[in-house]
């Protein structure tokens, strides 16, 4: 609902979303939603509370040293990426030139290998939130020391998405308190500080990048003005001569609504979140229109990839990263549909929203009979993904199929059996 009403802001004059592109976004909303309730009450009712008190006995020690065991491989893996970077480009990159490695890891220059053991590091700072707030006592000084390394790793490492990942499903940890009973007031605390860090987190770490309000401005005003449908011949040319410096005061229409976000406008410092919020609707819906049908290898491609390395089925994929597309300003994150969408039509609005709908609720109501369980960890990262809709499927990342496979290993080591 917010991504829908910041794109109808028009700020930027992105292009209007075809009614099949509408369509799709209802039916996915009404599907999830549906879903969720189904998934709710599926989960059972008051033989549940019995069920899940008797089946979910973790020994949260050795769930501990499963966390550290993971940590270590996690710094091991950032310890590969760093010797990657020295041999292609010199650790100095990272202080001078950070996009430059961001920009290698996505062409593969630097290669990704490294990341099979960095993701365990990102599952075991979701191990260390969950034994922080529920299992205190066994959290030592030396399990702080680890997740401050790997936090500095993760920030140093250009990839931001981890350590906010990591963020959000700790804020979600924190809104299931023990008890069980946690108050409107202290959910809307907790909502509105971790929102307001991870736009501070999520800017700052934007312009260490080099995507920062003021390097997007003549962009954001050449793209406006070049797609402008009244546009004359002499303006486009002077528009596109190279090394043109776009001046506001003549290329800016006074009523503009986009002079909000350039300098001195309301929303300028906000300008690179905006964009990236408000462009993923209509560049779902560009990307639908100019690419081909997938027939499922965008939604279970961390299923296909590694069976492809291993030569058991072919990957026609050029790659992991998407193209941009015009909105017009050019942009690449398509939403969460746009992987089920362009392998399965209209179906893939409702199947995959469906089934997270049915998991979301279903999980739901397991933590709500046990509050406290390892339920909580599942719950956490679920809500994450879901938060993370409007902008990236999560569901279909490798990372997801790594951390869903990590943290059911630490659980296994760390089930008690139940007493006969």
């Amino acid at each position: 609902t917010a991504q829908v009403a910041l794109y109808e802001l028009r700020l930027f004059p992105f292009y209007d979303l075809s009614p099949f592109t509408w369509a799709l976004i209802g039916l996915a909303a009404a599907s999830f939603v549906t879903a969720a309730f189904v998934g709710g009450r599926l989960a059972g009712g008051r033989a549940l509370t019995v069920t899940v008190a008797t089946s979910d006995r973790l020994d949260a020690r050795r769930l501990a040293w499963t966390m550290r065991a993971f940590f270590g491989i996690g710094l091991l893996g950032a310890a590969w990426f760093y010797w990657q970077v020295h041999t292609v480009l010199g650790l100095s990159a990272l202080a001078d030139s950070p996009m430059a490695v961001h920009n290698a890891l996505s062409e593969r220059t630097i290669g990704s290998s490294h990341l099979f053991l960095y993701y365990l590091g990102v599952a075991a700072a979701l191990l260390f939130g969950y034994l922080a707030l529920f299992q205190r006592r066994y959290v030592r000084a030396v399990d702080v020391l680890l997740l401050v390394a790997f936090a500095v790793v993760m920030g140093a490492s250009t990839e931001r998405n981890h350590l906010l990942w990591t963020l959000v499903c700790w804020t979600f940890l924190l809104v299931a308190p023990p008890a069980g009973d946690a108050r409107l007031g202290r959910i809307l605390a907790l909502g509105t500080a971790a929102v307001v860090f991870g736009v501070v987190f999520y800017v700052a770490a934007g312009g260490w990048l080099g995507k920062s309000a003021a390097n997007l401005t003549n962009a954001l005003i050449l793209e406006a003005r070049l797609a402008d449908p009244y546009l004359d011949d002499a303006t486009e040319k002077r528009l596109r001569t190279p090394g043109y410096l776009p001046d506001p005061d003549t290329d800016v229409p006074p009523e503009s609504r986009l002079r909000w976000l350039l300098p001195g406008g309301a929303a300028h410092r906000l300008s690179p979140l905006y964009v990236s919020v408000a462009a993923a609707l209509p560049t779902l819906d560009r990307g639908l229109a100019e690419h081909p049908r997938t027939y499922g290898q965008l939604t279970f491609r961390p299923f296909i990839r590694p069976l492809s390395r291993l030569g058991l089925v072919p990957d026609t994929l050029s790659g992991t990263f998407y193209d941009d597309v015009r909105t017009p300003y050019p942009a690449n994150a398509y939403t969460y549909l746009y992987e089920h969408c362009r392998d399965f039509g209209p179906a893939g609005a409702i199947i995959f929203p469906a089934a997270f709908g049915l998991l979301a609720g279903w999980i739901y109501r397991r933590t709500q009979a046990k509050p406290g369980s390892y339920w909580t960890v599942w719950l956490a990262m679920l809500q994450a993904m879901i938060l993370w809709s409007p902008f990236q499927n999560r569901f279909v990342l490798t990372v997801s199929a790594y951390l869903v496979a990590a943290l059911l290993v630490a659980g296994a080591v760390a089930r008690r059996r139940a007493a006969t």
